[in-house]
This record gives structure tokens, C-alpha cells and sequence, in this order.
């Protein structure tokens, strides 16, 4: 989502695909997500926006395709967590939880629990109670009909819940693919990303978890999904068995060949996934 259109402003600001991409990931990744073949995540995504001059509500307002209170929103959050800046999303999980608790609106649940994820990850500490956390899991397990906002809410906020809570989540969505994508080869595209940032997450926090939800992904695989995407679920996988059995051969037979094709952002990219296991 989004890509034809980051691909036209940064091509209007004069920037290759080659610096745009640059540290962030590999040439070959923003070239297939830029011609709808492949997703990125969304920290990726924000920084990918900064390299091309522009902040991510300027760009949200300019393709007119969201309000323009969630890309401010997304931009302050992005911004405190690529500055490393703890406190302050401590201090924007605390706004939004309050807004929460006074009127109960679902939209301020979800924005503390963004801001909660991103501290989360930087800290080692989940500032959300087990009452709020419930009622986030109640309202990600009662949509029925998951769309691009839902995928995006979920991926940025599933740190937060226990691993069974992030499989149950997976899984009901995972049994909905066909009807979710069944129309847009973009959000099929950012399903895969999120489903297999998901498993990622359970490959550090349970592998048992992690071997159930691989399964279910086999059952959905198919030659729609980018090369990226096979990428990197082969190498997860190879995480998986590492985790499981402490042999890393397999990891390092795949992180080999992406030196020798030359895709070294995808390489360190990869290679530190391995390093957190560690």
C-alpha cells in the first residue's frame, strides 16, 4: 500500500532507489515493494519517507487516502521511537490510556497500545495493565472481517500480548486470508509481512507456539508472495530450528547466500534477527 505513490514522489525529489534504500533495506526490496511485488515493514516504511524529504502526515495528506489525525499520530510515535526516545512515548502511552478510561473509545486503546509496543521494545517493559491489555485482545478478536488498519494495528501492537494470546490472534485472521486478500494483491501482500513478523515474535518468546503458526502459514503459501517474503520466512524457519535444537548451520547457509547474491542490506538486516536470539 502506498507504493506507487512513494515511488512517484521520490522519483519528483530526484533520489535513486539506490540512496533512498540505502541502510534502511536492500535495493532489491524497495524495488519490489515499489512495483507492488513485496511489503516492508512499518519502520522501515517512516524512515524510507525521511530519506526522501518528506514526514509521514505530509505524505498520508498528499495521497489522501487516511485521515489526518492517525498519520500525526504515527508520525510523533515513529519519530520518539527512531530517536530513541523513551520517555516521551511513555508520556504519549500515558495521554492516550487516560483519553481511554474516561470515555472508553476503542481508537485511544489502540493508540496507547502503539505507543505502549514501540516503549516496549526499546525498554524491556510493558507499561500496559492486564485489564487494558484484555480489552485490546476483546476487540482484535471480534473483528470479522480483518482489513489493511486492523493488519496494522495488530502488527504494531502484539509485543504486548502473551505468545497464546498472539497465536489465537494470528490464527483467526490466518483463517480468513482468502476472504482478506482475495481482492487486493497489496493487502495480501502486507498480510504476509505482518504474519511473519508474528512468527518471529513467537520464535522468541515460544517456540512450540512458533512450530504451530509455521504450519499454518505452509497451508496459505502461494506463488503470489514476493521472493522477499520466501526470503524470509525460509530464514525464520532456520531461526526456529536454531532456537529448538542450537544447530545454526542452516542460518548461516542462508545468510552465505545472500552475501554471494550480493543482497547485503538483507543480510544485516537478517543477521541481526539472529544476534537477538543470542
Amino acid at each position: 500500500m502506498y507504493n506507487s505513490d512513494f515511488k512517484k514522489i521520490r522519483k519528483q525529489e530526484k533520489i535513486t532507489i539506490t540512496d533512498a534504500s540505502k541502510g534502511i533495506i536492500s535495493t532489491a526490496s524497495l524495488s519490489r515493494w515499489e512495483n507492488g511485488k513485496g511489503d516492508i515493514p512499518l519502520s522501515k516504511f517512516i524512515q524510507l519517507l525521511k530519506r526522501i524529504n518528506i514526514s509521514p502526515s505530509d505524505f498520508f495528506e498528499l495521497v489522501g487516502n487516511i485521515n489526518v489525525e492517525q498519520p500525526k499520530y504515527v508520525e510523533e510515535v515513529s519519530n520518539y521511537y527512531l530517536t530513541n526516545d523513551i520517555s516521551s512515548l511513555y508520556r504519549l502511552f500515558l495521554r492516550h490510556i487516560s483519553l481511554y478510561h474516561r470515555d472508553s473509545k476503542i481508537n485511544e486503546l489502540v493508540k496507547a497500545a502503539i505507543a505502549a509496543n514501540f516503549y516496549y521494545d526499546l525498554s524491556g517493559k510493558n507499561p500496559m495493565d492486564e485489564v487494558d491489555i484484555a480489552d485490546l485482545f476483546n476487540f482484535f478478536s471480534q473483528i470479522n472481517k480483518w482489513n489493511y488498519r486492523d493488519l496494522m494495528n495488530f502488527g504494531n501492537t502484539c509485543l504486548l500480548f502473551p505468545p497464546e494470546k498472539v497465536y489465537a490472534i494470528s490464527s483467526i485472521f490466518i483463517l480468513s486470508f482468502s476472504k482478506i486478500t482475495q481482492n487486493s494483491v497489496e493487502l495480501a501482500s502486507y498480510f504476509v509481512n505482518t504474519i511473519l513478523n508474528i512468527f518471529l515474535i513467537l520464535i522468541r518468546t515460544d517456540t512450540k507456539l512458533a512450530q504451530k503458526l509455521d504450519k499454518n502459514i505452509d497451508s496459505i503459501w502461494n506463488d503470489r508472495f514476493s521472493s522477499d517474503s520466501l526470503i524470509r520466512k525460509n530464514y525464520f524457519e532456520a531461526l526456529l530450528e536454531f532456537r529448538v535444537t542450537g544447530n545454526n548451520k542452516s542460518v548461516f547457509k542462508l545468510l552465505d547466500g545472500l552475501k554471494k547474491l550480493g543482497l547485503n542490506q538483507l543480510y544485516e538486516d537478517l543477521f541481526q534477527e539472529y544476534e537477538k536470539l543470542n
